[in-house]
């Protein structure tokens, strides 16, 4: 898998404009009053009728306030180390990687791993997994002409879950919600790295069909990006066994 895994965008967009609508209303009173006629017929003027008089008023329509978002309770607070996604035999170390030079998400190769076909990074400028928002991981789907450590990540089905193992001896379970292809020159597929309202993790990985290139120094390129998301489902503490 080349560099195209972290969609080959210069600068990531990471800028997510919101926008709120504060409506008010009006309250409107009005006032009538009715003053009595006397009879042209009468002989003795009659006394003059008690004005009739009352108010009319408008009952305030109440405008709905939205239900404050909850905050996402931090369960986390250390880099993952492993992870595990038992329906797909994944158990890999978990390494820690940012971008380039030139804004782009680093990709595991020589530089960073022993054997980079069999880590899985997660990207420090997405959130730490169980901190309530969007934590990015990536990983080969081949390597050196052979499969990698997410050969298998296109089969995940919605209910397959993937535990996530920190360096303070948590291991947080998450449960597959979706699974799905986006094209890595759409400009809105880097939405799938940006925040998310609760704990998820994101994993990308290459599929589609690959088209080699001599001169592309990774021998060419895959047409997809494959992207998991799951939610966090629960979290223990890892066993010795598990670490």
């Amino acid at each position: 898998m080349k560099r195209g895994l972290t969609l080959r965008h210069k600068r990531l967009l990471w800028a997510w404009a919101a926008a709120g609508l504060l409506a008010a209303a009006g309250l409107a009173l009005v006032a009538l009053s009715l003053t009595g006629r006397t009879g042209s017929k009468a002989a003795t003027p009659q006394a003059p009728r008690p004005p009739l008089a009352y108010v009319a008023t408008v009952t305030p329509e109440v405008t709905a306030q939205p239900s404050p978002t909850p905050t996402p309770v931090k369960v986390n607070e250390t880099p993952p180390t492993r992870m595990r996604i038992p329906s797909i035999g994944v158990d890999a170390p978990v390494i820690v990687l940012g971008m380039d030079r030139n804004g782009v998400p680093l990709v595991p190769d020589w530089t960073n791993a022993k054997r980079p076909g069999w880590v899985v990074a997660w990207y420090d400028f997405s959130a730490l997994p169980g901190q309530g928002s969007n934590a990015v991981f990536a990983g080969h789907v081949t390597w050196d002409k052979a499969p990698a450590v997410f050969w298998s990540l296109s089969q995940l089905a919605p209910g397959d879950t993937i535990s996530v193992l920190t360096q303070e001896g948590k291991e947080l379970i998450y449960r597959v919600v979706d699974n799905f292809t986006v094209d890595p020159n759409d400009p809105e597929a880097v939405k799938v790295m940006g925040p998310t309202k609760e704990d998820t993790i994101t994993i990308i990985t290459c599929g589609g069909t690959f088209i080699p290139n001599r001169n592309d120094p990774y021998g060419g390129e895959y047409t997809d990006r494959v992207v998991v998301r799951a939610t966090l489902l629960s979290v223990q503490a890892a066993s010795s066994a598990s670490q």
